[in-house]
């Protein structure tokens, strides 16, 4: 996976730019950029991931699912606060799919160290369906830290079982509450070649 494109910085507080201002300004683009991909977009999945909060999200590994992927390509550390942030994955020898996952770890008052994760998994376009899928929650930080010692293991574990529930979602949303704030994700399958998966991060008041 590589990363294809990065913007940070607080949005104005006159005129607030959301991860759907960020997602839909991609859209506009993505013509333009179909001209500028690699020899084989039936091959690749591209992922959009947009963060309108001031949380910064760690990744915690990625995986890629069926195919000799490219080993040098790494997508992003960190989505830092109202930030886009992109990676594509290439498979050269037909593959089902990638998945990435990233986690915030925050305190809470109540029952100290708790972490928030996601992982999406995006179908890769030479495969069946046209297809995203979505895995979150939030735990004891000590017990993440057990089970995703190895984030790309855990994730491609998270990852095989996104991809088992077959169907064909192009679009999955869910919430996550951390203390006092409830954030919405929301994943969208977008194209066909390359196979586009955007990931909105929202704050939603409680």
């Amino acid at each position: 996976m590589a990363g294809f494109a990065t913007n940070s910085g607080s949005p104005p507080h006159s005129i607030p730019i959301t991860a759907h201002d960020i997602l839909g300004a991609f859209e506009t683009m993505r013509g333009d950029l179909g001209t500028m991909q690699h020899p084989a977009p039936a091959q690749q999945v591209e992922f959009v991931i947009a963060n309108d909060t001031e949380l910064t999200w760690h990744r915690m590994g990625d995986a890629l699912h069926a195919g000799d992927w490219l080993e040098a390509a790494l997508p992003p550390e960190v989505i830092s606060g109202f930030q886009a942030v992109g990676a594509t994955a290439e498979n050269s020898a037909g593959g089902v799919g990638a998945s990435i996952g990233f986690r915030h770890d925050f305190h809470d008052e109540s029952v100290g160290p708790l972490s928030a994760f996601f992982i999406v998994f995006g179908a890769c376009p030479k495969s069946t369906a046209d297809r995203v899928e979505l895995y979150s929650g939030v735990m004891p930080k000590r017990a993440l830290d057990s089970m995703a010692h190895d984030g790309n293991e855990f994730v491609l574990r998270i990852g095989e079982k996104l991809e088992d529930r077959g169907g064909e979602r192009r679009a999955q949303h869910t919430h996550i509450t951390l203390g006092d704030l409830d954030l919405a994700l929301t994943a969208t399958y977008s194209g066909t070649e390359p196979g586009v998966v955007e990931l909105a991060i929202t704050r939603v008041e409680i």
